[in-house]
């Protein structure tokens, strides 16, 4: 696990050469080592976390007692830890709701369900489709320090991605790449 930030602002920094040791570091740098209460919770944080990421799961900064699971791309389960285990059906949990029925949930009784799984879906926003190309696959791209779609064809190349064309390059998951599509998309 990598360092950690927790609710309180305090750190846990992870020892890189030996990660099964953490420090406990305050806003300013100083090393804690009095375990006071404020400590303690950013240390049962920072195992939660821990724990969360062994897990598979994420959990809702808002309210850190829903926790989801991702089960795809596009859809997620959602449990309400205090109510709940994972493996119990039952009102603590809410399953299969996707990306779209998290961005139109209502105020009604699951509103906290899907308010954690659009801030999961927030969070991790829909692939792009251009990070999924495979080695040999020709694109147009629209770069951004390029301006609108050149009609130059871009290959993929490589692991990981990056596209080529005309002795210019670019990785797939640059944020300069804005817009893009199969050179054969849509034709049959």
């Amino acid at each position: 696990m990598n360092d950690f930030t927790a609710s309180n602002g305090l750190r846990i920094e992870v020892n890189r050469s030996d990660p099964s040791r953490v420090a406990v570091v305050n806003a300013g740098g100083h090393l804690e080592s009095i375990l006071t209460p404020d400590r303690m919770q950013a240390l049962r944080e920072f195992f939660q976390a821990e724990a969360d990421e062994r897990l598979g799961r994420w959990r809702w900064p808002e309210n850190p007692d829903y926790v989801v699971y991702p089960v795809g791309v596009e859809i997620v389960d959602v449990l309400r830890e205090s109510s709940v285990s994972k493996t119990t059906p039952g009102p603590g949990r809410q399953e299969g709701v996707t990306r779209a029925a998290a961005e139109e949930w209502d105020q009604g009784y699951s509103q906290n369900f899907f308010r954690a799984a659009r801030a999961y879906f927030d969070a991790h926003p829909e692939p792009r489709p251009w990070t999924r190309a495979k080695e040999g696959e020709s694109w147009y791209l629209t770069i951004t320090s390029l301006g609108p779609e050149t009609g130059l064809r871009w290959v993929a190349q490589g692991s990981p991605i990056r596209f080529w064309a005309g002795g210019l390059h670019i990785s797939a998951d640059s944020n300069e790449i804005t817009d893009g599509r199969p050179v054969n998309a849509g034709m049959s």
